[in-house]
């Protein structure tokens, strides 16, 4: 019945049936949470996590992730605690830039260096269970957070961080490309960005 439920959860939402899927979603919880399960419990908030993020609210989507990582740790589920702490950085990284478009850059700062540390804690552990695959995937998205940290440092005119930040974008996104095995066409536009990023800090 609870695994039903979860899976009737998964199709709303591949529908866009975003009220649906919570519901079926929390209806899961309450019976996994019934009986214990812990993984069921952790996988609940995850998926109730993905959900906020995909109706634009990252607050509660960050307390149901937050959530699932406590139960991840408690059970010494590694690959899903790295799974986790990837979300949350990916979110940190969505939150500084939001903040950045709001010209509150304090808050975008934060935001921003918050996501590398969730980032590289989720490679540590990738790397230590030599996930090849995996640590791809994290390289990708620390370049993203690092292309944003440069675009947040021209902004506020530090152009020798933002120099910094955008190389070790680049970095990022060439050991993903070397160890995640991407189309390369997947980073093009990224790279795209950074290199015009840097191009117009040169002309300044």
């Amino acid at each position: 019945m609870g695994r039903a439920q979860y899976n009737i959860s998964t199709l709303y939402w591949r529908m866009g049936n975003y009220p649906k899927a919570i519901e079926n979603i929390y209806a899961y919880l309450n019976i996994v949470d019934k009986i214990g399960d812990k993984k069921g419990i952790a996988t609940a908030y995850n998926q109730l996590g993905n959900l906020h993020v995909d109706i634009f609210k990252p607050e509660k989507a960050m307390d149901f992730y937050q959530n699932a990582l406590k139960v991840w740790v408690d059970t010494e589920n590694k690959e899903e605690e790295a799974n986790t702490l990837n979300n949350i950085g990916c979110l940190k990284d969505d939150l500084g830039e939001m903040a950045m478009k709001e010209k509150n850059y304090a808050e975008a700062l934060r935001s921003f260096q918050e996501a590398i540390k969730y980032l590289e804690s989720s490679l540590k552990i990738r790397t230590d269970r030599n996930d090849e695959t995996g640590r791809g995937e994290i390289f990708n998205n620390i370049g993203v957070v690092k292309k944003n940290l440069g675009t947040f440092y021209q902004k506020t005119d530090n152009l020798g961080k933002a120099n910094q930040y955008l190389m070790e974008a680049l970095q990022s996104f060439d050991q993903s490309l070397k160890i995640y095995n991407h189309d390369p066409l997947t980073l093009e536009p990224m790279y795209d960005e950074v290199l015009k990023d840097l191009d117009e800090k040169a002309s300044k």
